[in-house]
């Protein structure tokens, strides 16, 4: 199959606002009465519950042996986003994609309730990641962050790099200056934990809108997909994790740490990401052990959804390399 990717396609035009901080900015709806569930009730029938230090994280888990894969969602997403690359994925090793602690099935505590730390909090997460690969008794993995879930997928390489054998970045949303600023004047508003819930539950009224400007092709946004994002708002205790997501939300200074890493680095591209500035891209050739960017086309913010294929594809060829080079040092 021939790439569907450029290099260096850097004249891409700044990244829109979030479509969430648009709705955001409109008048909140009433909140809705609805009947809130556990999360044990809304799983599917691959969906396993692992206890991590008494956090109850959703996960699903695909395949088994090396390469091991970790897949990381992004903000009001979860492990549901990567369904249609998983199973793929999953013939070649172990696959792993979880629920953040705020989204999905996976517990949401209060933030002073689990003894490694605040569970929203970025680089508690990025703990998290490392804990959970500990609890299946997975030594070294590849870590796939798409949008936010860059930001904990990048920590975690940055501080375990021993644990890390790779990392990807999918339409990497790390510290863009639109969201720092919309998410400051969240978490200021008055009455958060009041408001909050209301402009959610508008937005979920607006999810197809929402997502199809998210995307190249309108088409990819299907019934599931939408399903997928708000089976989040049917969780008990939902809006006040929301809330709490929010207020941990804050600027890591990632953009000027890519020379630090020490891992294998590829990153991914949408052509038409209205959500994503692809410049970013400048400050990533610091990284030291560069495999490839890839710019996909016909897609936008959701490559692995719009174009599920040719992502996997781009995967195999990291794992190809990271294999490759670690049969070249074994040599040595």
């Amino acid at each position: 199959m021939q790439r569907r990717y450029r290099l260096a396609a850097l004249a891409l035009g700044a990244a829109a606002p979030v479509a969430l901080m648009t709705v955001a900015r409109r008048r909140a709806e009433p909140a809705q009465p609805r009947t809130l569930l556990p999360p044990e009730a809304l799983a599917d029938d691959d969906s396993v519950f692992i206890d991590v230090d008494g956090l109850r994280v959703h996960a699903k888990v695909a395949g088994q042996g090396d390469p091991a894969v970790v897949l990381i969602h992004g903000f009001a997403a979860g492990a549901f986003i990567w369904r249609r690359v998983l199973p793929p994925l999953a013939r070649r090793g172990t696959v792993v994609a979880f629920d953040l602690p705020g989204y999905g099935l996976t517990a949401r505590p209060a933030p002073d309730a689990w003894p490694r730390g605040n569970p929203y909090d970025p680089e508690v997460q990025a703990d998290l990641t490392i804990a959970l690969l500990d609890r299946l008794g997975i030594n070294r993995a590849v870590l796939v962050g798409h949008s936010a879930g860059a930001r904990i997928a990048m920590l975690a390489a940055l501080k375990y790099p021993e644990r890390v054998s790779g990392l990807v970045l999918v339409t990497p949303a790390l510290d863009p200056p639109s969201l720092r600023r919309s998410l400051a004047l969240l978490v200021r508003a008055p009455g958060l934990d009041r408001v909050l819930p209301r402009v959610a539950q508008s937005a979920a009224s607006r999810a197809a809108y929402i997502l199809r400007y998210a995307v190249y092709d309108r088409a990819v946004v299907t019934d599931d997909l939408i399903k997928g994002y708000l089976t989040a708002l049917q969780v008990d205790g939902w809006d006040a994790a929301l809330a709490c997501a929010v207020r941990a939300t804050r600027p890591l200074g990632l953009l000027d740490r890519f020379g630090e890493l020490q891992v294998p680095f590829m990153a991914i591209f949408g052509m038409y990401d209205r959500i994503v500035n692809p410049r970013q891209v400048l400050r990533m050739t610091a990284v030291p052990d560069l495999f490839m960017f890839v710019f996909m086309e016909h897609t936008g913010h959701l490559p692995q959804e719009e174009k599920p294929e040719d992502f996997v594809e781009f995967i195999e060829d990291f794992l190809d390399h990271i294999e490759q080079r670690a049969s070249e040092r074994s040599t040595l």
